[in-house]
């Protein structure tokens, strides 16, 4: 009788691991098509929407935005900031802005995530507030990076709580990489028109 308890036990075992595993294959699959697609695209504005839609698949987000550095108004622009299907326009957030999370991830080229509860944050994290709306239960930012040069940040964030793990997190920071190479790209694209059209 133990023996077949051990025995179903470890059958349990390697079927939740078998799931997890699935799982982790199929988002890697997700991410790689985003990759695909988004290395494809010139426009930013149609970046930032592939990116939002697939996104919004592949885990809770109320918020998501994308936040570009400008050096000439020292501040990140929210490029592309929808909230429960919202777009937001005009919102920046000035870099002498000590409690933002935003600023901080900038500032840092660090990744943070809460998911409820912010005292677990290391300090001065654990007082920030949003820059904008209510400050959700469950938050993520990563930087955008490209060739060691931070460029901005993107955030996803949800009204429910204790719904972000490592593994989404991970998942965001592969979501970034590509995403920054897209926006450089489209960028020089854009940069190139303005001085064949000038």
């Amino acid at each position: 009788r133990k023996l077949s308890q051990e025995l179903e036990q470890k059958a349990k075992e390697l079927e939740e691991r078998s799931n997890e595993l699935q799982e982790a294959y199929h988002t890697l699959k997700v991410i790689s098509e985003i990759g695909k697609q988004i290395t494809a695209v010139l426009s930013l504005e149609n970046i930032f929407k592939i990116v939002h839609h697939q996104v919004s698949n592949l885990m809770h987000a109320d918020l998501f935005g994308i936040g570009l550095y400008h050096p000439e108004t020292d501040a990140i622009h929210y490029a592309y900031l929808v909230e429960e299907g919202v777009r937001m326009h005009h919102v920046r957030i000035p870099m002498n802005r000590d409690n933002s999370f935003a600023v901080w991830c900038y500032r840092n080229g660090k990744e943070i995530m809460a998911n409820s509860d912010y005292s677990t944050l290391p300090q001065p994290m654990d007082k920030f507030s949003s820059s904008f709306g209510t400050l959700m239960p469950a938050i993520m930012f990563h930087p955008l990076v490209v060739e060691d040069q931070i460029i901005g940040v993107i955030t996803v964030q949800s009204r429910t709580r204790n719904v972000y793990t490592r593994q989404t997190l991970d998942t965001l920071g592969t979501l970034s990489a590509y995403l920054s190479v897209a926006i450089q790209n489209a960028q020089k694209s854009e940069r190139l028109h303005l001085e064949i059209q000038q």
